[in-house]
């Protein structure tokens, strides 16, 4: 889970977050399988509802990775024109509603 799982790089500080999560949703789905034919479910819906998340982590990650290194067009090494753009790329993976996270991977498993 987390890196091992979503592999990206350093740049959002986000990988043990991402495993916490990961888990939460888990158990969230793996507490409904009440009979060995809804695991497969359980797991479809685990990966409908965190792979965007994942990814756009991943993604976010990547060119957070570039504005640091200055490769990031438009902003290069301009210190206010990357304090700028960086200061808000964490708003979505620290502002995220767990408790609506765990309701759409309910949701999610109920139409599979």
């Amino acid at each position: 889970m987390g890196d091992a799982a979503h592999a990206m790089t350093p740049w959002q500080g986000s990988g043990a977050g991402q495993a916490i999560e990961d888990a939460m949703i888990l158990d969230t789905l793996l507490k409904e399988v009440k009979e060995p034919n809804q695991i497969g479910a359980a797991f479809k819906a685990y990966d409908k509802v965190r792979r965007p998340r994942t990814q756009k982590v991943v993604a976010s990650s990547m060119v957070t990775g570039r504005m640091m290194f200055g490769r990031e067009p438009g902003i290069n090494l301009d210190v206010e024109k990357m304090r700028a753009a960086i200061s808000p790329r964490w708003d979505f993976i620290y502002n995220m509603d767990l408790a609506e996270h765990k309701q759409a991977s309910l949701k999610a498993m109920l139409h599979i």
